[in-house]
């Protein structure tokens, strides 16, 4: 009997990029822990999560970090 092929399997970095939102920075903000990530008016921001309504995880250009939500708007 001929072995299985195994499926192809992908990151989770890349298998999650597929779905992030994709955010512009409204107001700058500063990080105020290494945890946290600073924002800069215009960058866009890939949300990797939102379940906390007033903090968020994003990513901005390999950086990634927590940040007030209300910094960022909706791009459309």
């Amino acid at each position: 009997m001929a072995p299985f092929a195994k499926p192809a399997t992908r990151s989770p970095q890349a298998s999650r990029s597929n779905s992030l939102d994709k955010y512009i920075v409204a107001e700058t903000y500063v990080a105020t822990s290494p945890s946290h990530i600073s924002l800069n008016l215009n960058e866009e921001v890939f949300i990797l999560d939102n379940s906390n309504p007033n903090l968020w995880k994003g990513q901005i250009d390999g950086r990634e970090g927590w940040f007030p939500s209300s910094c960022v708007r909706k791009r459309g």
